[in-house]
């Protein structure tokens, strides 16, 4: 049998190892198996699989669906609760009060678009929104 072009071993190293389980014993063959599985299993529950590069096209489609409708109920729960920041506004000589309250409330919102890895989703659907508008431009205009 040949050797594989990228491996950079001698015909009898490389015999040696395409062989490697004949000369385990049953036991150590049970046992690497076990390790395997377990390999296995710790990489398939990782965080690889968050990685939308790592996603198919049907989970990286459910989870920007789950990132959008997250993203904008969270943003109505800050729309309804805008009267919690009432306190910073009520003194009209506070000025510190009211840049204390001004960035409490940019801070807030940024917020929401930066838990888990909403940032990504909300800037693929900016990306997909704007080439929609492009695309009905161009049609507009011919």
């Amino acid at each position: 049998m040949n050797k594989p072009n990228n491996v950079d071993l001698s015909q009898k190293d490389y015999e040696f190892a395409r062989n490697w389980d004949m000369r385990l014993s049953p036991k150590e063959i049970a046992e690497m198996e076990r390790i395997s599985a377990v390999a296995n299993a710790l990489q398939l529950s990782g965080n690889d699989y968050k990685n939308p590069l790592n996603m198919s096209l049907r989970d990286l489609f459910k989870e920007w669906s789950r990132q959008t409708l997250n993203t904008i109920m969270d943003l109505i729960k800050f729309m309804v609760n805008i009267g919690d920041y009432e306190k910073y506004f009520n003194d009209i000589d506070g000025t510190k009060q009211w840049f204390t309250g001004i960035f409490t409330i940019l801070s807030d919102f940024i917020n929401i678009f930066r838990k888990e890895q909403r940032s990504l989703y909300i800037g693929f659907t900016i990306l997909l929104l704007s080439l929609g508008m492009w695309y009905i431009n161009i049609i507009d205009n011919k």
